[in-house]
């Protein structure tokens, strides 16, 4: 008898968890509805318009000539068309020595060299590149090794070095692998240079903001200011001609 008790007990519990399992099932199935379409009778549409088209009374325009520039590059195409032709006035050749103009006054340099510092080489890191880098350009900042981000002159020597000029972290030198920086501490005259040239020698000149013009034989530095014959200590330019002359624009 207690035997059956229990069998009774057990298949209740077991009914209603069947019970709640089909009820939690049945409640999470979505409602499936299923959609009925209206047609409309053919009695009840209108028959549609039909207007033809008169193509003798259409306006047409004819298309210009599109302008065509290639994507990827800042070259466009010259405008078709006749330049501008425009008459020069007669020029007026001017020697020096003649009228109002004086021939130029030659004042001697004064060469005092004093041997340059030991430089600071800085072994260079890998130049920093872009993702998104069409063109395959790579560059060189202060996280690479150089001491200044304003560069306003660069030159390549007989040698292949590159030198920079920098305005406030005096000259770098870059062979391929490190930077070698030229301060005043080495004996540059000014941090802030403003040009540069190497001459038929092998001397590097470098042009100064209020300093004059420093000269760098590989050894030695030679400084040229007013009291040495210059006319002014900014130099913005420094060209060799010709015949060897070194012209100083200030």
């Amino acid at each position: 008898m207690r035997s059956i008790y229990l069998f009774i007990v057990a298949a209740l519990i077991l009914a209603g968890c069947t019970e709640q399992e089909q009820t939690r099932t049945n409640s999470a199935a979505p409602v499936v509805i299923a959609s009925t379409g209206y047609e409309v009778a053919a009695d009840s549409l209108a028959p549609p318009v039909v207007i033809p088209v008169d193509e003798r009374k259409l306006k047409k325009v004819t298309a210009g000539k599109p302008l065509v520039v290639p994507t990827g590059l800042n070259i466009s195409p010259a405008i078709v068309g006749k330049p501008v032709e425009v008459n020069h006035t007669l020029l007026t050749v001017i020697t020096p020595g003649t009228d109002t103009f004086p021939l130029p006054r030659s004042v001697v340099a004064i060469d005092s060299p004093f041997v340059a510092g030991i430089p600071v080489p800085v072994i260079a890191k890998d130049a920093y590149i872009k993702e998104q880098n069409p063109q395959n350009f790579s560059s060189f900042s202060k996280l690479q090794g150089l001491t200044h981000g304003n560069i306003p002159a660069m030159l390549e020597d007989k040698f292949g070095n590159i030198w920079l000029a920098t305005y406030g972290g005096g000259v770098s030198r870059y062979d391929g692998k490190s930077f070698t920086h030229f301060t005043d501490k080495q004996g540059l005259s000014n941090n802030s240079v403003l040009s540069m040239v190497e001459d038929t020698a092998g001397n590097l000149w470098f042009g100064t903001n209020g300093s004059g013009v420093s000269r760098y034989d590989g050894r030695s530095f030679t400084h040229f200011t007013l009291r040495h014959g210059l006319n002014n200590t900014i130099v913005n330019s420094i060209v060799q001609d010709r015949t060897g002359k070194l012209w100083f624009g200030t």
